[in-house]
Parts: C-alpha cells; structure tokens; sequence
C-alpha cells in the first residue's frame, strides 16, 4: 500500500464510563491515543466491502461492511470505533496485522444506517 492511498482522517474512540457527579454513571466515547502523547491526524483508507439490509420490528435497518487500513499502532481493539465525518463504525473483531509486519493494520467495521 502506498501513503497516496491512505486519505481519509478518522479517530479512533474507546468507550470510558464517567460519574455524572449525583451518584451514577454515564458511557462515553473518548479519541484514543496510542504511543506517544500526540493529537497527530490518523490517515486511512476505507472500502465498502458489503451491505446487508433488514426488517426488525417493522423498521427497515441497514448494516454497511467496510475494511479500514491505517498505519500500524499498537493498542486498538474490537471494544473500540472509528469516527470519520459523522459517521460511526464499529470494529467487529481483532484489527489484523497483515504479514505481521508492524506496517498496516486492517480492521473489519459496521456502520448502523439507523
């Protein structure tokens, strides 16, 4: 993969549960950081891979498959998303490191339509 390819800026987020101060608990998302303590863009390349579309309780739903490929980091796991413009994925499984290279890391996402 070229560096051309990866043109997309995403954030990656993991969930924290933070007190709401009376006592109880709120779930958030928060950017995650790994390595260094750097806010530097996340590069990456996404595909759509499939779609698949449901009727649950007289709602249409619909799941996107995509792939993502960013640049090798350590610490990213399937509790966690991408965040890109608006939009939100979740990753379905351990991200991969193809050849085990420590160059490329791909994740298998879904995207909620709902």
């Amino acid at each position: 993969m070229k560096s051309g390819d990866l043109k997309k800026v995403i954030s990656i987020q993991e969930q924290k549960i933070v007190s709401d101060g009376m006592g109880g608990e709120t779930v958030t998302w928060v950017d995650h950081i790994t390595g260094t303590a750097t806010t530097a863009p996340i590069w990456a390349a996404i595909w759509a891979v499939s779609a698949k579309q449901q009727i649950e309780g007289m709602q249409e739903q619909g799941t996107i498959t995509h792939r993502i490929r960013i640049r090798y980091r350590t610490g990213v796991d399937a509790g966690m998303r991408v965040k890109y413009g608006a939009k939100i994925f979740n990753i379905t499984g351990p991200p991969i490191n193809p050849g085990t290279e420590n160059k490329m890391l791909e994740m298998l996402v879904k995207e909620s339509t709902v």
